[in-house]
């Protein structure tokens, strides 16, 4: 379905093949599309349960549902964890792929002229 909706993909092999583009609050190259878990990079579950925190905050965040200041603590919160998940010998392969994936979408968004979102 992300396929469909028209966003852009990265080729990752060490993620599962094909993934979405996306930014650091999970958006996709499609505004207001957010993705989490395994369709984003095969990874664990805890993992997966907490980017969906992410695009979660981030979307309710672009909705008006929550104030830029209410969206950064609970962000800050979500990424302490996630980098908490993917460390150690078991996690740091993972957290590179992310690393590449969040900075692909950048290289994206540059090429396309446009700014990184102002809430990232």
């Amino acid at each position: 379905m992300v396929w469909m909706a028209g966003c852009k993909f990265d080729f990752i092999p060490q993620f599962g093949g094909h993934v979405p583009l996306h930014d650091a609050n999970m958006e996709t190259t499609v505004e207001g599309i957010y993705v989490a878990g395994d369709v984003t990079g095969v990874e664990e579950a805890s993992s997966a349960m907490e980017e969906g925190n992410m695009a979660g905050v981030c979307a309710a965040e672009a909705l008006g549902y929550l104030t830029k200041e209410e969206a950064s603590k609970k962000k800050e919160e979500i990424r302490g964890r996630l980098n908490t998940l993917r460390s150690g010998v078991f996690g740091e392969g993972r957290r590179k792929n992310k690393e590449k994936q969040i900075a692909d979408m950048e290289a994206y968004v540059s090429q396309q002229g446009k700014e990184t979102p102002e809430h990232v």
